[in-house]
């Protein structure tokens, strides 16, 4: 499995708005509101808890793995790593076919247009598809309000 992060400074889930500041979300909030906090992931109790977990070093490299930042390519050997934990996109036995999955993903791209390879990927930058959504622009406004 090869994949490329176009921008590996963004997480995949979604930003950790005020996870870090005076007034953080609550177990509550984050278990009820999807944009609280990392929008991109369903609000739910399994979410909440890993978040509130997040600083625990028994629970950071699963909240890591989950929420954090991902490098910009990754390459998992299936047959030996089915769930896709250990990135082998670095390791120079794997070079080759690294290349190889690199090359033919970037000229199906190619081929078919695809918004990430125009414009320098701008197409997912620009609202709609990106910036926070009316209700996280309110979720945050409330909060601060609050304070």
């Amino acid at each position: 499995l090869y994949i490329i992060n176009f921008n590996p400074h963004r997480r995949p889930l979604g930003d950790p708005y005020d996870l870090d500041g005076p007034h953080p979300p609550t177990l509550e909030q984050i278990t009820e509101s999807t944009f609280v906090t990392f929008p991109d992931d369903d609000a739910g109790p399994a979410k909440a808890w890993l978040v509130s977990q997040r600083n625990n070093p028994q629970w950071k490299p699963l909240f890591d793995a989950t929420y954090g930042l991902r490098p910009r390519e990754e390459l998992y050997d299936l047959k030996t790593d089915p769930h896709q934990m250990y990135n082998v996109a670095q390791d120079p036995a794997f070079a080759t076919q690294r290349a190889d999955l690199e090359r033919r993903l970037l000229d199906e791209l190619r081929n078919t247009n695809d918004p990430r390879l125009i414009d320098d990927g701008k197409f997912y930058e620009t609202p709609p598809m990106s910036g926070p959504s009316d209700e996280t622009r309110r979720t945050l406004k409330n909060r601060k309000n609050k304070s």
